[in-house]
């Protein structure tokens, strides 16, 4: 809120002009090259383990409500909730706190996976609702931390007049997953059990931190603070 941005001295006269239509086609082209650049660049290994996280997550948000009222009522259910808001708060803390922008970017995404996708397995076993809801608190502080760090990742990366374009393939591409992960966990959780869908979403998070820990490529980033536009040039 204290954020104040020069005002713009000149505007493009074309812009008025320009009909919705060929506003629309201007986003999409846009869009498209910010795709492109991601493309060609190391994100796009990046991308597959988001796309991969983001299905993961939703489909443990869809069986969420079920899952609760196994342990009785649906106060279980906003307890869950309220848990995962905790760790993500708890995560992005996390960054500034342990300097985790000094560890090298497969070694951090890799470990901090790991962590949620233990998490999971873990909740589904079952337990004391303290611990399940402690667990869910401790599977989004990962959550948390990896927010921060690929938005810092991006900007320090992408060359400024592409950072617009980047940063909205990027949620597009996040944001679009989700509704799938949705649909398909929910199915998952009527026809077999919520815990079903639990561990399968833990084991797909262990499965990206392995890819990423593998990929020589990935092992080669430097840590979130030594990122630089060369490096995103080099690909």
């Amino acid at each position: 809120m204290q954020l104040r941005l020069p005002k713009q001295k000149q505007r493009d006269k074309n812009d008025e002009q320009r009909t919705v239509k060929q506003l629309v086609k201007g986003y999409g082209e846009q869009l498209g090259e910010g795709l492109r650049v991601l493309k060609q660049s190391f994100f796009s290994r990046l991308l597959i383990g988001i796309l991969v996280v983001n299905f993961a997550i939703a489909g443990v948000f869809a069986i969420l409500p079920g899952f609760s009222s196994t342990y009785g009522n649906v106060d279980f259910y906003g307890m869950l909730l309220a848990a995962s808001g905790l760790g993500t708060i708890i995560g992005a803390a996390c960054v500034s706190l342990f300097k985790l922008q000094r560890v090298p970017i497969a070694i951090l995404y890799a470990t901090l996976l790991s962590v949620t996708g233990l998490c999971f397995i873990a909740m589904a076993i079952g337990g004391h609702p303290a611990v399940v809801l402690l667990l869910f608190v401790f599977a989004f502080i990962p959550a948390g931390s990896i927010n921060v760090i690929a938005f810092v990742m991006i900007q320090s990366a992408v060359e400024e007049h592409l950072l617009g374009r980047v940063m909205a393939a990027v949620m597009g591409i996040a944001a679009g997953i989700a509704p799938l992960g949705s649909l398909i966990g929910g199915a998952i959780g009527s026809w077999f059990s919520y815990g079903v869908v639990i561990v399968t979403s833990g084991l797909l998070l262990l499965s990206v931190a392995l890819y990423w820990i593998l990929s020589k490529k990935m092992r080669r980033l430097p840590a979130t603070q030594e990122l630089s536009t060369d490096l995103f040039q080099a690909g």
